[in-house]
């Protein structure tokens, strides 16, 4: 029996849901699919140990990878054309459940490659935002970045102030991480361009900032 063999991929651990979305759809297509879940990055296959064990299983028993979407192969059309290659070359199939049923005629070719360079497309667009509010959030005077060490200042030289205790949590608003997200939200940036730039942050706690940013108006107007 050939082996079935399901990849699901979200940039961030976040992403629940879109894991979820992935994996119901493959399993409804191929219930007995052995599932891989990963968390990085779509740019290219650099930094993907588990979707690289998988292509290699595939290519070594000749099985079939299954994947929702083509960006999930990856967002670089340079990545999806070798990835095809190879699960061709050693007599595997690639089945993309946007596409359709897996098939090897012109047609589905040509609907592949063309995903292929919007979601490399949108990449670049994305990181081209990214760019961009960074200018903007710069041309303001907002700095941006992680949480610094305490009793350092951003560029690492000391303070001269005495660190908080250990095992006591500052408070909410002090916290390096939270100032910085406010900043990039007061200069305009996008949730995907806070995430680029603020080291250490998630979707989920940029939503929470918003969300208390909104509750704090909404109080100020009452």
């Amino acid at each position: 029996m050939t082996s079935i063999s399901g990849y699901c991929r979200t940039s961030t651990e976040d992403q629940a849901y879109g894991i979820e979305v992935q994996r119901t759809a493959i399993l409804a297509r191929y219930p007995d699919a052995t599932m891989t879940i990963e968390h990085a990055s779509g740019k290219d296959r650099a930094g993907r140990p588990k979707f690289e064990t998988v292509l290699k299983n595939v290519c070594r028993t000749g099985g079939t990878l299954v994947v929702t979407k083509i960006d999930r192969l990856s967002r670089a059309v340079s990545d999806v054309a070798e990835i095809v290659r190879c699960i061709e070359q050693c007599g595997g199939t690639l089945h993309v459940l946007e596409l359709g049923e897996p098939t090897g005629t012109p047609h589905a070719e040509l609907t592949r490659n063309m995903l292929a360079s919007v979601g490399q497309m949108e990449r670049r667009l994305i990181s081209e935002r990214t760019k961009a509010g960074l200018a903007v959030a710069k041309s303001k005077g907002v700095k941006l970045g992680g949480a610094r060490v305490p009793g350092r200042r951003a560029d690492g030289t000391p303070t001269g102030k005495t660190p908080r205790p250990a095992g006591r949590k500052p408070s909410k608003h002090l916290d390096p991480r939270r100032i910085a997200v406010n900043r990039a939200i007061d200069a305009g940036l996008t949730a995907s361009q806070v995430l680029a730039t603020v080291d250490g942050t998630t979707t989920a706690f940029v939503a929470k900032v918003r969300r208390e940013r909104q509750a704090a108006a909404d109080l100020r107007s009452a």
